[in-house]
């Protein structure tokens, strides 16, 4: 009985840190997109305008402000 709070105090602590790894992976994942997007609309256009417009819409269009 008393080993049982600490287990579920563990489970959750295990829950919350596997929850920030997802996390972490998805703002990654948005980031590196962004990045190929303004790459490649730099290398279309050498505008940098349009190379952080593309950036910026990128990132909005998966959530991140």
């Amino acid at each position: 009985a008393l080993a049982l709070p600490v287990l579920v105090g563990f489970v959750a602590l295990v829950a919350e840190y596997g929850q920030g790894l997802t996390a972490r992976a998805e703002n990654q994942r948005v980031a590196d997109l962004a990045a190929y997007a303004g790459a490649v609309t730099y290398a279309a256009t050498s505008s940098t305008d349009a190379m952080n417009a593309t950036v910026a819409r990128v990132a909005s269009l998966n959530g991140v402000p």
